[in-house]
């Protein structure tokens, strides 16, 4: 999917380029959303707040993954839904 493809190569760049923890990764989003919203490609929103829904619900699901493994079929399927959705409010 093409808007997938784009939103995947705007993530690889931006982590090759910036070394960061674990712990920064909503910042990472947080940085990467507020620059697709300058560049026009994203509606203007809070960056910090769009950070948090669009990464939320993953992690959420990969702790349920976790402690279920039998779930990651389903997770995966959930997570693709989730990020597809996000990106049609948003882009």
């Amino acid at each position: 999917d093409e808007v997938v493809v784009s939103v995947r190569m705007v993530l690889d760049k931006y982590l090759a380029d910036n070394a960061h923890s674990r712990l920064d990764d909503i910042l990472v989003y947080r940085k990467i959303i507020g620059a697709m919203m300058k560049a026009g490609t994203w509606k203007n929103g809070d960056p910090e707040l769009l950070s948090l829904e669009i990464t939320s619900p993953v992690v959420v699901l990969i702790s349920r993954v976790d402690r279920q493994p039998e779930f990651e079929k389903e997770a995966l399927k959930i997570i693709e839904k989730h990020v597809r959705y996000f990106v049609g409010l948003y882009m």
